[in-house]
């Protein structure tokens, strides 16, 4: 049983496998031959025929594409290039091939013999049209693909480029450029196209220009207007294919020329359709206009549907353009119309009324109304009851007769036509009076049933006659019939107007009855919808449409199938509506009319728009924040009709533009923080251009991280301030935070920070976002280290110098004593410069003013300062050894920084002085002394009294002066003392030099002693008195 139905089952697939098969035997494709080899520029033909044709299905299911490169996968089946697509919808197609391959022939035509129902034609090839190409036909669930055909493209070395002329003016000249690659064995040649008269050539034969890497072939010619669209082809001399051969075609600007004014009938009859049409050359296209008369009347051209006598009158039109007007010649118009005539009755007897009575006496005259031209006597005919009477402009009756009684017309004829005279009925009774009656009411539909009735009193009985009208036209009568009733079986639009009837009888023509006048309703016909084709985006255009209905339509415009406009008829039933282009009104149109009765459409037309690229968006890839050493790209879209010819990327560098690329995506593979900024895509096409913008901002890490120390504030209270920023470049923006390396701190998480002088150290800033964080250099604030270490500095090197002085003092000292020189002590000056030294070195912080005691032992006599003294008993004193005076006197000290020395030299008499020797204390002693010590210049002659004691009196600090003089010393002649500024800062309250006053001092010398001195250049006189000297008011 298994078995059995295994068996049924197989049985079942091997039978659709096999009619699948034969299915796909009968409609496969195959290709004419497997590969081929063009030229760079020419075109090529791929050729493809069905096996089987008669089994092509033609539903519309059925589309076939052509692909380049094609590749299988499962889940998108062949994915390649599509080149050519018969339903676009499916398989669009890619636009570099696009209005580039041509199909020759579809399978929906008619087969041929051989049938090509698959070729395919590629032109403009380039070198990248080189690959594998195959057709796929698909027809439901069923498909099929050719084997893939190999197209090679090789390079063409005489490709031509054909520059498009510039548009020029008439007899100006205009030089036409082909070039072909320098490599190229021939030259390019330029010819005309057309065989038209040869254009003005300004050189007979074509002039090669070569260069570097070119070769062109200039040719000139002196246009004119008649070169206006003239088309020229260059080609190299060798070639032979008519696909490389490159063409352009020449624009002529020119005024208008051959102005021709033309109507369409050479006789003008009433009535007729006219058209008066002007013709002229000229670039731009000119505009018409038309004078009657000498005044313009109309723009364009000029109809009359329905001429009229007014009409007549003196045509011509100008035409104009950007360059001139020219005007056309003159059409004079007489409208020509046939006669109108009526019988007009002329009683020659007397009677109150117009009643013909039998036995009267009346004239019938054929009267004209009007008539161009007028008819002459002989063109007047009459008629009764519709039967030719005779001849001539009037009728008399003599002697009226019953016989006489009916219905008489007259026609007149000229050259145009003729008109009938509305029937003039004698009745000797009376005239008959008619009415029409009908059921219908004034409107009746297309098709349906319709009877008038014609109801008359006459005596006796009367015939009838009906007559129709156009409501257009109420003069032309159309005779119908002569019964009773008028019947329309099935009413047409032929058939709308007004209808008469009218009642004869042996008496004369009744009145003709009132009019009765109907409309025929019926749908709209003749549709018809009037466009341009093509418009540029931002220009008007105006739509019209026009249809033949009644009642009159209401017409709806339509794009694809959505409403576009709406709006009911004019008079003339139609209507127009205009406005301004934009790229959203490009599609398919469609006028709808619609009444009442029925509703119609008209054909498709298709508008389309050329814009500008607009909509321009950029992509960027991977977005527009990246990170540094990542790479993105720009990629521009946007709309446009025609397809954007360029692009164009600019990068915004500090207001300066710079362009980067000029392709459609732009792509930086290594991103760098300079690459941040606004770039802009600039999109162009031959209507215009557009632009869109984007910001790409590059995050990366914190860099050149740095302090900013500001200028150091004063505050109250002796404190002072700094204040620090910290500032990095980085993306995005990055935090801040301060610390104190000293005391290892964290100090504030801003940007700026301010420190006091009661908080000194090192401080340093870190700057961090999300890429990655940075620490800056470390900066010391209010730290007096390195002050105090170079005021070490200082003073080490001071005590140097100073260890140096006394070496050099004693040297020389022991040379002086060697020499037994007393004139001079050398030392002095040497202490001058170590009492300065030292007076830096005990520079205080601060300097307050107080008073200076300067305490002299009393015991110290003259014989102190002499060199190589020695203990020696003296009265009221101990011995006091010679170290003792080499150290500093513990009583004597100074405060101030203003340090004044004042030395006053005294000149002893050779034979006066006493043997040489050296200050108690020696150098050292000097540099021991206190800044302020000063020495006076001291006469001690050879003569012996008893040993006095030194008075010094009244040692005193005057109250600070304000001006910088000094008193001198009152018995002491010399120069006064030099005041040495001190320039260095201090924390002195006041800047008053402070001074020492010694107002008297007496000393009494020693028997036996002598003083030698030479600390100053500057000398003064010893007093007259030998015993002593005294100086009063001694003023530092």
């Amino acid at each position: 049983m298994t078995m059995n139905a295994l068996f049924v089952k197989w049985v079942i697939f091997v039978t659709l496998i096999n009619s699948d098969f034969h299915y796909c035997q009968n409609i496969r494709f195959s290709l004419m031959r497997p590969a081929q080899t063009a030229t760079e520029g020419s075109c090529t033909e791929i050729k493809c025929k069905p096996l089987y044709p008669d089994n092509i299905n033609r539903d519309r299911d059925t589309y076939w594409f052509w692909m380049k490169d094609a590749n299988w996968t499962k889940e998108m089946g062949f994915v390649g290039t599509t080149i050519f697509s018969s339903n676009e919808a499916e398989h669009p197609v890619s636009p570099e091939f696009k209005n580039r391959v041509n199909y020759l022939t579809s399978p929906k035509s008619v087969m041929e013999d051989p049938p090509k129902v698959c070729n395919i034609l590629i032109c403009d090839l380039k070198k990248t049209d080189s690959g594998q190409y195959m057709f796929r036909y698909v027809s439901g669930t069923f498909k099929w693909t050719t084997k893939n055909f190999n197209l090679t493209v090789q390079e063409n070395p005489c490709l031509i480029t054909f520059s498009q002329p510039p548009t020029v003016m008439t007899n100006n000249n205009v030089t036409l450029t082909c070039s072909t690659s320098i490599s190229c064995n021939s030259d390019p040649q330029i010819n005309p196209l057309e065989k038209q008269p040869s254009p003005k050539w300004l050189s007979s034969h074509n002039i090669v220009d070569k260069n570097e890497t070119t070769k062109s072939t200039n040719r000139s010619l002196t246009a004119s207007w008649t070169d206006d669209g003239r088309k020229f082809s260059c080609q190299t001399t060798e070639n032979k294919d008519k696909y490389l051969t490159r063409s352009v075609t020449l624009t002529v600007e020119y005024s208008p020329n051959n102005v021709v004014a033309k109507i369409s009938h050479q006789v003008v009859k009433e009535g007729d359709y006219v058209t008066l049409t002007c013709s002229a050359n000229g670039r731009p296209d000119v505009t018409f206009s038309w004078f009657k008369n000498g005044k313009q009347i109309q723009e364009g051209q000029l109809n009359f549907t329905s001429i009229k006598e007014s009409a007549s009158g003196s045509y011509f039109c100008k035409a104009q353009n950007k360059h001139g007007t020219n005007q056309s010649n003159t059409l004079q118009i007489t409208v020509l119309y046939p006669p109108s005539v009526q019988i007009q009755l002329e009683p020659l007897t007397r009677r109150h009324n117009t009643d013909v009575k039998e036995g009267d006496k009346i004239k019938l005259t054929c009267g004209v109304n009007r008539s161009n031209p007028q008819p002459r006597p002989q063109q007047f005919t009459w008629f009764k009851d519709g039967q030719y009477v005779r001849e001539g402009k009037e009728f008399i009756f003599f002697s009226i007769k019953p016989e006489d009684s009916g219905a008489y017309e007259c026609t007149a004829e000229n050259s145009v036509g003729s008109g009938r005279s509305n029937s003039f009925h004698l009745n000797v009774q009376y005239k008959p009076q008619s009415t029409v009656s009908t059921s219908a009411t004034d409107r009746v539909k297309v098709n349906s049933f319709l009877r008038f009735t014609c109801d008359t009193k006459a005596n006796p009985e009367p015939w009838f006659s009906w007559y129709r009208y156009k409501q257009s036209d109420p003069t032309n009568w159309t005779p119908l019939n002569i019964e009773k009733d008028l019947t329309l079986d099935r009413v047409q639009r032929a058939d709308e107007g007004c209808y008469i009837c009218n009642a004869s009888n042996t008496v004369g023509s009744g009145k003709s009855s009132q009019p009765k006048c109907f409309q025929v309703l019926f749908p709209p016909t003749n549709i018809s919808l009037f466009m341009g084709s093509k418009v540029k985006e931002g220009q008007s255009i105006t739509m019209s449409c026009n249809a033949e209905s009644f009642p009159l339509s209401t017409f709806e415009l339509r794009k694809a199938s959505e409403r576009f406009f709406s709006q009911p008829a004019n008079e003339q039933n139609s209507f127009t509506h205009t406005f301004n282009v934009t790229s959203t009104h490009a599609g398919l149109y469609t006028c709808i009319a619609s009444n009442s009765e029925g509703s119609g459409s008209s054909n498709q037309r298709k508008l389309e728009v050329e814009y500008a690229p607009k909509d321009v968006r950029i992509e960027p890839n991977p977005g527009e924040n990246v990170k540094e050493n990542e790479s993105f790209s720009l990629t521009c879209n946007a709309k446009s009709n025609p397809l954007i010819t360029q692009f164009k990327w600019i990068r915004r560098n500090k207001d300066k533009d710079i362009t980067v690329s000029t392709e459609k995506t732009f792509t930086v593979h290594s991103s760098k923080p300079s690459d941040s900024g606004l770039y802009i895509c600039e999109v162009q096409n031959v209507i215009g251009s557009g632009k869109s913008q984007v910001k790409i901002n590059i995050k990366y890490a914190p860099k050149w991280t740095t302090i900013t120390k500001g200028q150091e504030q004063q505050l109250p209270g002796g404190r002072s301030s700094v204040t620090l920023s910290c500032s990095s470049h980085s993306y995005p923006p990055a935090n801040y935070n301060w610390y104190n390396k000293t005391d290892n701190t964290h100090i504030s998480g801003h940007q700026n920070i301010t420190v006091y002088s009661h908080q000194p150290g090192e401080y340093y800033c870190t700057a961090k976002n999300e890429m990655g964080q940075i620490k800056s250099d470390s900066v010391s604030l209010f730290d007096d280290t390195f002050m105090k270490i170079m005021k070490a500095v200082g003073c080490l090197f001071l005590i140097l110098l100073i260890l140096c002085l006394i070496f050099l003092y004693r040297h020389r000292m022991n040379k002086a004593n060697r020499q037994r020189t007393t004139n001079r002590w050398p030392c002095c000056n040497y202490l001058m410069i170590i009492q300065g030294f030292c007076s830096l070195c005990k520079r205080p912080k601060r300097r307050n003013a107080r008073t200076e005691n300067i305490l002299t032992d009393t015991s110290r006599s003259r014989d102190d300062l002499l060199p190589q003294q020695h203990c020696r008993p003296l009265p009221q004193q101990h011995c006091r050894p010679k170290a003792q005076h080499q150290q500093p006197h513990p009583d004597v000290t100074s405060t101030s920084h203003h340090v004044n020395i004042v030395y006053s030299t005294v000149n002893v008499p050779y034979g006066k002085q006493a043997p040489s020797a050296q200050r108690p204390g020696g150098s050292q002693q000097t540099c021991a002394e206190d800044d302020s010590l000063n020495y006076a210049s001291l006469h001690f002659p050879k003569k012996k009294k008893e040993e006095v004691d030194s008075v010094y009196s009244q040692v005193s600090k005057p109250n600070p002066c304000k001006q910088e003089k000094l008193e001198d010393y009152e018995n002491v002649n010399m120069a006064p003392p030099i005041k040495i500024p001190y320039n260095f800062d201090d924390d002195s309250e006041t800047s008053d030099e402070e001074e020492v006053n010694y107002t008297k001092v007496d000393i009494i010398p020693k028997p036996s002693s002598k003083t030698d001195s030479s600390d100053s250049s500057d000398s003064s006189d010893s007093s007259t008195s030998e015993d002593e000297t005294q100086y009063s008011d001694i003023k530092l």
